[in-house]
């Protein structure tokens, strides 16, 4: 009895090491497996991913951690291939059956789409048929889908009129990207689709193309709709530079216009801006602007046949008709001979700060914003003299004064960032407004 319980014992002893050794095999992690079989893989339109340069100047492509790929074989028969070494592209798979594929026609991809994932939420394929794979040679991809290209600084709604998008395996027909500097959204072309981008439940813009494969869209500065639109109800939108704001390839419905803030059709204080007299202006040059009520229209000849990019630079009052695609930094800023500065309580009534000189926004108009404190004193001065100074003894938001040489200081009721407007050859001479 004694001999079989023995028995007995040394057999469960056994059995539990060969348990324990399965167990382990079947545990054991991936990555100390030997893959069964592996292939190089990189892609040949390199600008749809993140690229890096080597010194000799070939881009080489780099792949992301977790990446896969799928080789499927002439029949049903498929099998995942996963990153193993990303510096060289190599991907590997564990799968014994995997062998079978070699000599086989297979398609290669990776599997999805996803328009949120960046420059890696690409469809790529291979790029030449496959007749016979061979995995000892490298196999070349190719993106297939497109991208859009752009820069925010809201959320952006993309809307198509297909589906194009392809988030969690769903194709839609929209997506909302966050705020970014680079963005990168994946789609899948498709001829005749019209297009749109909105921001806070605005749409900013549409377009309708045939959109291509293993292209990239560059969108450029999608910008949120501003307060300020022009008199025939065309919106400003923001850009990359802060208080310059622009309407793209538009066409006007008049070609004598101002603008003003968005809704505010009685035009209350800072809400109109123009022209000191009325005038026709030219495409593709700086026009002084300024703020008041009776502001006066510009005219550009063809505004309604010919689209224009127009910019409004607030900063500096001035605006811009300029021929599309052209951007204001190539056009020369107004100069004159003289200039304008503050001299007042909040510098001692002394020398000037670059931030107490008025910008020369050209038609003999001068602009600054500048902060006040409640009961500051100041005079405008000319050319950092007292030769020529002018002051007024009951300045006002929105209301013009007329000016005289060596009058009563100016004096601010309410702290505050504020516009000021000097214009020497008009009368009354000062605006002034709060923001």
């Amino acid at each position: 009895m004694k001999k079989f319980w023995n028995l007995m014992l040394a057999a469960l002893v056994i059995f539990g090491a060969v348990a324990c050794t399965e167990n382990q095999e079947e545990n054991v992690p991936q990555a100390e497996l030997k893959p069964v079989l592996s292939f190089v893989a990189n892609i040949a339109n390199d600008d749809t991913r993140v690229n890096t340069v080597e010194e000799n100047g070939v881009w080489k492509t780099v792949w992301s951690a977790n990446e896969t790929l799928i080789v499927y074989g002439p029949g049903t028969e498929e099998y995942e291939f996963t990153l193993t070494d990303a510096e060289n592209g190599v991907f590997s798979c564990y799968d014994e059956g995997v062998r079978d594929l070699i000599g086989e026609p297979v398609q290669i991809d990776n599997g999805y789409v996803n328009s949120k994932a960046g420059k890696q939420g690409a469809w790529i394929e291979n790029k030449e048929e496959i007749v016979s794979f061979d995995p000892t040679a490298n196999i070349t991809l190719e993106v297939k889908s497109s991208f859009f290209r752009f820069s925010s600084a809201s959320d952006v709604t993309l809307t198509a009129s297909t589906e194009i998008f392809v988030e969690d395996g769903a194709i839609s027909k929209t997506v909302t990207i966050p705020a970014g500097d680079d963005n990168w959204v994946a789609f899948l072309p498709n001829p005749n689709c019209t297009f749109s981008y909105s921001i806070d439940g605005v749409k900013c813009k549409e377009i309708t193309k045939d959109f291509e494969a293993k292209k990239i869209y560059n969108l450029g500065f999608l910008g949120a709709p501003s307060d300020w639109e022009i008199s025939d109800g065309t919106r400003f939108y923001t850009t990359e530079t802060p208080d310059l704001f622009v309407a793209k390839n538009v066409k006007l419905t008049a070609n004598n216009f101002c603008l003003h803030k968005v809704g505010d059709t009685a035009w209350g204080a800072g809400a109109k801006y123009g022209l000191v007299t009325a005038a026709t202006k030219s495409v593709d040059t700086a026009i002084g602007l300024y703020s008041a009520n009776w502001a006066n229209d510009i005219t550009i000849s063809n505004a309604t046949t010919t689209a224009h990019d127009i910019y409004f630079d607030r900063a500096n009052s001035r605006l811009y008709v300029m021929t599309v695609g052209k951007h204001p930094s190539t056009v020369a800023n107004p100069t004159h001979a003289d200039f304008y500065n503050i001299a007042g309580s909040m510098n001692n009534w002394g020398t000037y700060t670059e931030a107490q000189k008025f910008v020369y926004s050209g038609d003999n108009v001068w602009h600054l914003v500048i902060d006040f404190k409640a009961n500051d004193e100041f005079k405008v001065q000319k050319n950092n003299g007292w030769g020529t100074c002018y002051g007024h003894n009951n300045i006002q938001n929105n209301v013009g004064k007329s000016l005289s040489n060596g009058s009563d200081n100016a004096k601010m009721k309410a702290a505050g960032t504020y516009e000021i407007w000097v214009i020497p050859s008009h009368n009354p001479q000062l605006y002034i407004i709060k923001r």
